[in-house]
């Protein structure tokens, strides 16, 4: 792990473990590194990546959750990814494509104790991405890593297994009392009406 960190701390990026695929991380904060990952995935960087802190803390010192319902926090870790504006003191220490039209970053605090773990010994947020190329198959294994993508990129190979299964919820706060739904995936709508917290579904 301690290895992990110093070469994201290097700005280079590498492949990791999430809950659910193998994903591509590089420092929020290191430029290059983001270009690697965008470069790895042959993915446009006019796509935002998703981010993973290691803890509540971290994403409320890097954002601003006074829109985000205590109750919405209280479920992470979890496949659960927020889309709050980036504090002025870090968005411009932050790598450019990562942040939206409006200054936000899609961040979580992800159940899988690697995934935390090495924002945590890093110090910043880490890219989330899938490591596959962009219209691929994500992948449970590291095994199945494809060798395009993964040829010359350090692998960390940890467990737990990564789970599968569907991607992380996706929710925004455009304005005061209104939580939008982007993507309904491992937390359901149902689920987070039961805890109270009722959402707009973006309409395509």
């Amino acid at each position: 792990m301690q290895t992990a960190a110093r070469l994201l701390q290097a700005d280079r990026c590498l492949i990791f473990p999430t809950e659910t695929f193998f994903g591509l991380a590089a420092s929020a904060f290191s430029s290059p590194g983001c270009a690697l990952v965008y470069q790895a995935k042959k993915r446009s960087a006019s796509k935002p990546l998703p981010l993973i802190a290691c803890d509540t803390d971290m994403v409320e010192k890097l954002c601003d959750i006074s829109p985000v319902p205590k109750g919405l926090l209280a479920l992470w870790p979890a496949p659960l990814t927020l889309v709050l504006g980036v504090r002025a003191k870090w968005a411009s220490q932050m790598a450019a494509p990562l942040l939206d039209g409006k200054g936000c970053v899609a961040i979580r605090v992800s159940p899988h104790p690697v995934a935390r773990k090495l924002a945590r010994i890093l110090g910043a947020p880490i890219t989330a991405t899938s490591a596959n190329i962009s219209g691929r198959e994500p992948v449970t294994e590291a095994r199945l890593l494809d060798p395009e993508l993964a040829g010359d990129i350090p692998v960390l190979d940890l467990p737990p297994k990564p789970a599968g299964g569907l991607p992380s919820t996706i929710l925004s706060f455009p304005s005061p009392g209104t939580i939008l739904l982007h993507r309904e995936g491992a937390i359901s709508r149902d689920e987070l009406a039961r805890l109270g917290i009722r959402t707009t579904r973006l309409v395509p």
